[in-house]
């Protein structure tokens, strides 16, 4: 399938890429690994996204390229590339702003995807949407240097949690084996990424933690972050990368749930870890999200105060219930 989507690609002279919001690892990852191959291709190629650059990837070279919307609309595209991203609402802001009819290409490793691209490459085998720009890569012949490597490394190394979650598998480590010897640098993605945070969001982690809630006898932990809380810790962007690892790490628990108040008007956002007992994926699809079987997300157009109490209502339903299907098998 990658030959083919290079195909589509080769056909177009300019190119505008984007991803989902908030934006994490593997979808800034995927991004600039894709602009550097398409530039390399001989391509015109901008990055535009529908919500600012968290200083988190700022070691990242081209970073200083990506564009937050609104900028960067004004002018036509030939074609657009969305990546990691399994529903069109996740970049509804960017697509509905491009002028004109550009054709569009959806690359995604999300199960449940939804096929609204003009070519649609999902692929669910691996682990991050930049393994799959990876296959592009080696695809096009093109020789990936040490900026595209550590763009990919980044974008595996976000989704794999650092090589830990279930989803890495022996391709991850070989890709990570070619990348290091194309000049990434895993000390510096690891330092940037998991060891260097600010000071504002150590402090909103420990309100996190202060507010973690447990139910199903332990076995579902949660926590949320609201805007008030972001005000205090005087942060803007909420990473949920390391928060929702909070409920994730207390022993015995099998579901964890993060909960975020986003700004006013915009939705409340809901992320689950699961290891592996019930499918979080299939739950959160209930609620119009997905993501992988282990890690997914879905979000309401409703008051965080309300959101929080039916979901963990549902999950205590729907927890017993996999455990029940799992005790048969």
């Amino acid at each position: 399938m990658e030959r083919e989507v290079l195909e589509h690609l080769l056909r177009y002279r300019s190119l505008l890429l984007t991803t989902h919001e908030p934006l994490d690892g593997d979808g800034v990852g995927s991004e600039l690994g894709l602009a550097k191959l398409l530039a390399r291709l001989g391509k015109q190629v901008r990055i535009v996204n529908a919500c600012p650059t968290p200083d988190t990837f700022r070691f990242l070279p081209g970073i200083e390229t990506v564009q937050s919307f609104p900028a960067g609309m004004n002018g036509a595209v030939d074609a657009v590339v969305t990546l990691d991203c399994g529903t069109r609402d996740r970049v509804a802001r960017v697509l509905d702003a491009v002028p004109g009819k550009p054709f569009v290409v959806n690359v995604d490793h999300h199960a449940g995807n939804e096929p609204f691209a003009d070519v649609n490459w999902f692929d669910e085998s691996c682990a991050a949407t930049g393994q799959m720009i990876y296959r592009l890569a080696i695809a096009s012949g093109v020789e990936i240097d040490a900026d595209m490597a550590l763009a990919l490394y980044t974008a595996l190394v976000s989704d794999t949690g650092r090589f830990s979650y279930s989803n890495t598998t022996p391709a991850c480590h070989e890709m990570a084996a070619h990348l290091l010897r194309c000049g990434a640098k895993p000390s510096l993605v690891l330092r940037h990424l998991y060891r260097e945070k600010p000071l504002s969001l150590v402090r909103l982690e420990g309100m996190a933690a202060q507010e973690l809630r447990f139910a199903g006898d332990g076995e579902i932990a949660w926590t949320h972050v609201t805007q008030a809380m972001c005000r205090s810790a005087g942060i803007t962007q909420i990473d949920a990368r390391d928060i929702i690892d909070i409920p994730a790490s207390v022993q015995g628990v099998i579901v964890a749930v993060l909960f975020r108040e986003m700004e006013t008007g915009r939705p409340t956002k809901v992320s689950f870890r699961s290891s592996g007992v019930i499918d979080v994926n299939r739950f959160a699809a209930r609620f119009g999200g997905g993501g992988h079987a282990r890690a997914a997300g879905c979000q309401f157009q409703k008051p965080i105060g309300d959101v929080e109490p039916a979901v963990i209502r549902d999950l205590e339903a729907a927890l017993a219930e996999a455990k029940r299907e799992h005790a048969g098998d």
